[in-house]
């Protein structure tokens, strides 16, 4: 019953009228109890209400709440008397029959002469506990089962008239209702929780960045790992959470808070590439890629924010044959994606375009990239500021887009490692053209073979997977993302996993590369290609290392993939199943 449902019941006269005044008094107790309830989002204070308020109204004993965890099993949460005292989780073992019997079947189960009653004789719980009356229902939310309600006594008291029962009902419906809301609440002050703490180690680092006149390698790399490690787990818990609720506005906070969260990701990112390239420590690592495919996922990291702004993002498919380019894959791709970003930003209606060409210019070939957007524009005047580092054209208090105005500083910077060229064409209020000329010069390219794939054949089974990882809120977020898919074992150690892949054969090893003390990861890679039984067994590294030639170490390390931190539930699924055959 809903609560409105329930006021309007009090509130109308006929219940007086036909005699049930008891029935309305009742009634009347269980609406102040569901206001007192509501008064609260702390989960421990609901529950101890909602079984408080239970046992008072049936004049029962004692009563427990058990609640559905993340494993989809039922959890002891809390007991009581009729006293207050709580009571202790062995003695609701004994009456795990009913209540596992109530959560099964969704129905109700009211329970009179129970020491008569021959369906629970295989547990003996009642027998043993000397019971008479039991009350038990479950807790559902809409179709959800979430738990259930439970209360007894060694007392016969002729209590399961139809308007006990029906009032132990509609408190059990309103209690469900009001776990939930705490539940989701509780949920959401944790990941909130989470932002800032990350809000706070991102200026923390910051004000240390300034007292420095150089930011050195080891730095960055660290700064790197510090961010993206709880970044990853904000990002996954908010995911989970928006996958298990059903509040429209809670969905539109969670989404608000995944934005959010990859926006600062995004500025971290240009923080530390522009940090990287003033160190000069970037060396480009020549390899043959294929133009549009190293465009195209590209444009579709960028979709949503482009339908968020009703734009078109068009990628134009070349007329001659595919452009072969020998060029390092990150540095591209990071100019890429800056300039987009720029042009989607500042374009509130029409398209962003991109078109790759191949051009001779003297005796060298040139690979050309062009982004086109119809966007606001920039003025002849103000383009010796658009290269400038943390500077825009609108800038302070006034400053009309957010960024940190590194994109396009970065990008040229990149594209002239590459040893090309970056320019600007624009018109106030009509768009701009960003165009990457890139040399397509012979280079030195390296193939290395460590980079090959070997997929593991599993027949009828759900594929066996050992992840390597020494934080529990990220080990946590893992194991749900692959809730159901694969069977996971997780260890914190390398040592660890070691000793575990001796006892059990995996399919694939996730490995974090920074596992705190003893063996690294890049150790425990090592050791891992050193045994005949994991030589080629697919090691999939997760790190929150993510600067340009962090691949390419990593790589050559003995990993087959490398996924920086943070990462969704579809990348990591996607990559694993890119190591694995399944059939």
């Amino acid at each position: 019953m809903k609560f409105n449902e329930l006021k309007k019941l009090v509130d109308e006269k006929e219940v007086v009228a036909k005699g049930r005044d008891s029935y309305l008094k009742s009634l009347t107790v269980i609406l102040d109890v569901v206001k007192t309830i509501n008064r609260t989002l702390i989960l421990d204070d609901v529950l101890q209400l909602v079984l408080k308020y239970a046992i008072e109204l049936t004049s029962t004993e004692r009563g427990f709440i058990v609640l559905i965890n993340n494993d989809e099993k039922l959890e002891y949460k809390l007991g009581l008397d009729s006293q207050g005292n709580k009571v202790p989780e062995n003695m609701f073992s004994l009456s795990s029959t009913v209540i596992k019997d109530v959560f099964s079947s969704g129905e109700s189960r009211f329970i009179e002469y129970a020491q008569s009653d021959t369906n629970y004789d295989q547990s003996k719980s009642i027998v043993s506990l000397e019971l008479q009356t039991i009350l038990c229902s479950p807790l559902v939310v809409g179709s959800q089962k979430i738990g259930v309600l439970y209360v007894d006594s060694k007392l016969l008291s002729n209590m399961l008239t139809s308007e006990i029962t029906n009032i132990f009902e509609i408190l059990t419906g309103q209690a469900a209702i009001a776990i939930q809301n705490a539940r989701l609440y509780n949920e959401q002050i944790h990941a909130y929780e989470s932002i800032q703490k990350a809000n706070d180690q991102l200026f923390a680092a910051k004000e240390k960045a300034e007292q420095s006149d150089k930011l050195k390698s080891n730095l960055l790399a660290n700064l790197s790992h510090e961010f993206r490690t709880p970044l990853h787990g904000i990002i996954g818990y908010v995911q989970l959470i928006g996958d298990e609720i059903d509040r429209i506005s809670s969905e539109a906070m969670l989404r608000s808070i995944t934005e959010l969260s990859k926006r600062l990701l995004f500025t971290l990112d240009e923080i530390l590439q522009y940090s990287e390239l003033e160190s000069n420590t970037i060396i480009p690592n020549w390899k043959n890629i294929e133009l549009e495919e190293l465009i195209r996922p590209i444009v579709s990291q960028f979709a949503d924010l482009a339908r968020i702004k009703k734009l078109e993002v068009i990628l134009k498919p070349l007329k001659k044959k595919p452009i072969i380019l020998p060029t390092d894959h990150y540095i591209l791709s990071k100019s890429i994606e800056y300039v987009l970003d720029n042009s989607i930003k500042f374009t509130q209606s029409g398209s962003v375009t991109i078109e790759t060409d191949l051009v001779s210019k003297g005796k060298n070939k040139h690979c050309v990239i062009k982004i086109i957007d119809t966007g606001i524009g920039i003025d002849e005047k103000d383009f010796k500021v658009i290269f400038l580092p943390f500077r825009q054209v609108s800038e302070g208090l006034s400053r009309g887009f957010e960024g940190s105005g590194l994109g396009l500083t970065i990008s040229k910077r990149f594209i002239e490692l590459l040893e090309g060229s970056l320019t600007v064409e624009s018109k106030v209020d009509e768009g701009t053209t960003v165009t990457m000329t890139i040399p397509v010069l012979p280079r030195e390219v390296k193939d290395d073979e460590s980079t090959q794939l070997f997929p593991a054949e599993i027949h009828g089974r759900l594929p066996k997977i050992l992840l390597v990882e020494d934080d529990k809120e990220n080990i946590d977020v893992i194991e749900r993302f692959l809730k159901g898919k694969f069977e996971v074992d997780s260890v914190y150690t390398g040592e660890e996993a070691l000793e575990l892949a001796d006892e059990k054969k995996f399919d694939l090893i996730l490995m974090d590369l920074n596992l705190g003390e003893g063996l690294d990861g890049f150790e425990t890679t090592k050791l891992f290609r050193e045994n005949a039984e994991y030589g080629k067994v697919p090691i999939i590294a997760i790190t929150g290392y993510a600067l340009a030639g962090d691949e390419e170490k990593i790589i050559k390390a003995g990993c087959n993939l490398y996924l920086p931190k943070p990462f969704t539930k579809q990348r990591l699924i996607s990559q694993i199943n890119s190591c694995l055959i399944t059939d």
